[in-house]
């Protein structure tokens, strides 16, 4: 995968990942191709695995701003599932 991404990095301007099961961070990597990540790192679910956790990245000049908590708190009241916030607007 890391090769396609290199081979592609001029030819999309974000990327969206999951199931990276990596717990480590990407921000050198990223950033050296030009892109600011927001990353949901893998966490221990349960003895036998994790969660896949999520990466997006996208190109340097694209605005992203944090989630404010009070719009969590409206997606969270209405959802019927548990939500899971990650740092998606913070930069890593």
């Amino acid at each position: 995968m890391i090769e396609y991404i290199v081979s592609k990095h001029k030819t999309f301007d974000m990327w969206s990942l999951v199931e990276t099961h990596n717990r480590c961070k990407y921000t050198s990597f990223w950033g050296h191709l030009g892109y600011k990540i927001h990353n949901n790192q893998a966490i221990q679910t349960s003895d036998r695995g994790t969660h896949g956790g999520e990466l997006t990245a996208c190109k340097t000049y694209m605005n992203s701003t944090n989630i404010k908590e009070e719009v969590w708190d409206v997606i969270k009241a209405v959802s019927p599932v548990p939500i899971r916030k990650n740092s998606l607007g913070k930069m890593q």
